[in-house]
């Protein structure tokens, strides 16, 4: 009995077939028209799964995948529980016999099995591992002793495995492949066993993702690679040892920013179709984030002198991979994540250089840098990001530290410098920035003038407010930008008031007298200036 799914396609043929006669007609007698059957044909129809349908794929590959996956796993608790004398001899070899047939099976019934070839093969080489594990681990009287000879033997069936993976053309073989190595170097427990072997599985996955397009082996290799790491530096727990924090060298740590490297670099592309897919966003995520938490975790768990130096470096490292990402690429998401770590690590080494309150201050211009580079990647992303970043270390500089000096404030001069920077490029940021401009001007205005106050001699602030605002509005006269104009304003207004209220206050008549001659002064400026300005934009001479 035939299913819906051939009816429909034998109509289509059908269809096909009349469509091409009524042309070659049409052809023959000069006709150009085309009925309005024809422009529908090559439209597949969209055939909804039948009940059945869907019982039969269940019980064709799921069920067979699900029974695959389930042996598997137990013959893999058989081949890892403890046995003795002849028993362990038995199981040893159970496994050997069982993983040849199961590999002689993928490969005659390969054709036949189409939709379980795949998970048959992956289960024969995952038992004959542990078959060749059971020689030396699992036991108390190993026929191996020599760990040495272990750890080459199977590196051997990791090697044969990966050339059956590539046989195969499998990349999902080649993903147990890496497990495989990964976790041959952790049982080697020899750190430059288990840093060199994941730096030759990386280059070794990068060469076959350029060669046969396994993005998906990547994307699983670049967090595992992580991982393998992870373990090691935990006492490797694969060995057998309790988990616990072990002691790093200088050299052990640089491995880190190799694999970051391979995995950063090498992806970059320059085919517009691959720019910000899914596969490139989640590969950088996973390399500049895992890479670097990582990062972080070997240097702040071991305070060494050259910590600073240390993440500085893989700040510069970071942010080369995101130029490079934007020079190539153009990629908006990439550049972004590798540009936000990379300026992490700046934080980090200036955080670690410096006590309170000149990391606040390296920080805060560090801001500055953060969206000169910005403007370049055109990223609006890391304008927005900084925006939040810099508001956050201000009230923590303004709550924790709480003393001001002059360098205090550069808080108000990144805050102006800032705005006046995403003000000139809007363009470039494809960014509706007003809100954000308007934000860190208003910082501007009332933090400068708060650190002017808690620094100066009270005499002087309302004198130095003043001169404030005529550098307001003398910058905005320059760029013509009427925001400044009101920058002037609002800190006169504010100095108008300070000065009335301290020369009442003050007990000295000398300084009643200087206040209010200031005050006058200051009014008759705001007048002649608004007077000027209401002038012109009338256009009166």
């Amino acid at each position: 009995m035939e299913s819906s799914t051939e009816k429909n396609e034998i109509s289509r043929l059908i269809d096909i077939i009349e469509n091409l006669n009524s042309r070659l007609s049409a052809i023959e007698s000069g006709s150009t028209k085309v009925t309005a059957k024809d422009s529908n044909i090559d439209k597949p129809e969209y055939v909804k799964e039948s009940s059945e349908d869907f019982e039969f794929r269940m019980g064709e590959q799921w069920f067979g995948k699900i029974g695959v996956v389930a042996f598997t796993f137990a013959f893999f608790y058989l081949l890892t529980l403890s046995f003795n004398g002849n028993t362990q001899t038995t199981v040893m070899l159970l496994g050997f016999i069982v993983s040849a047939i199961i590999l002689v099976i993928s490969f005659v019934y390969k054709n036949q099995l189409k939709t379980l070839s795949g998970y048959i093969t992956g289960s024969g080489i995952i038992i004959l591992f542990f078959s060749f594990l059971k020689l030396h681990y699992f036991t108390n009287t190993p026929i191996i002793a020599s760990s040495t000879l272990m750890t080459f033997i199977l590196f051997g069936v990791s090697i044969a495995a990966a050339f059956l993976s590539i046989k195969k053309m499998s990349p999902a073989l080649m993903m147990i492949t890496f497990l495989l190595f990964g976790n041959t170097a952790l049982l080697a427990d020899e750190a430059a066993v288990i840093f060199i072997t994941l730096a030759l599985m990386s280059l070794a996955v990068v060469y076959l993702q350029k060669k046969y397009n396994w993005e998906s082996l990547v994307l699983f290799a670049i967090p595992l690679t992580y991982v393998f790491y992870f373990l090691w530096s935990i006492n490797n727990p694969l060995s057998g040892r309790e988990i616990s924090i072990i002691e790093v060298s200088p050299l052990s740590i640089m491995f880190v920013p190799l694999y970051l490297c391979i995995y950063g670099f090498t992806q970059i592309r320059k085919e517009e179709n691959d720019i910000d897919n899914y596969d490139s966003v989640l590969k950088s995520l996973f390399n500049s984030v895992m890479g670097y938490l990582l990062f972080i975790y070997l240097t702040l768990n071991h305070q060494m002198w050259y910590s600073p130096l240390l993440h500085f470096g893989m700040s510069l490292l970071l942010l080369s991979i995101a130029a490079r990402y934007w020079i190539i690429e153009k990629s908006k998401i990439s550049t972004f994540l590798y540009s936000m770590a990379g300026y992490g690590a700046l934080s980090f080494a200036i955080i670690l250089n410096f006590k309170s309150p000149d990391l606040y201050i390296l920080l805060c211009w560090q801001s500055l840098l953060v969206v000169s580079t910005a403007l370049w990647f055109r990223s609006r992303f890391i304008v927005v990001a900084n925006f939040f970043i810099f508001f956050i270390l201000l009230l923590t500089y303004v709550i924790l530290w709480g003393k001001y000096d002059i360098e205090s404030l550069s808080f108000g001069l990144v805050a102006l410098i800032s705005a006046r920077l995403i003000n000139v490029h809007q363009q470039r940021l494809e960014l509706q920035s007003e809100q954000l401009r308007n934000t860190y001007l208003i910082i501007t205005v009332i933090f400068i003038p708060y650190v002017l106050y808690a620094i100066l001699p009270g005499y002087i602030v309302g004198i130095s407010w003043i001169v404030l605002a005529f550098i307001y509005y003398v910058v905005g006269k320059l760029i013509n930008n009427k925001k400044y104009r009101l920058m002037a304003s609002g800190t006169l207004i504010m100095s108008l008031a300070y000065i009335f209220i301290f020369g009442l206050t003050s007990g000295d008549a000398t300084f009643k007298i200087l206040s209010f001659l200031l005050v006058s002064i200051a009014l008759v400026i705001i007048s002649v200036v608004y007077s000027k300005v209401r002038t012109r934009e009338m256009g009166k001479p």
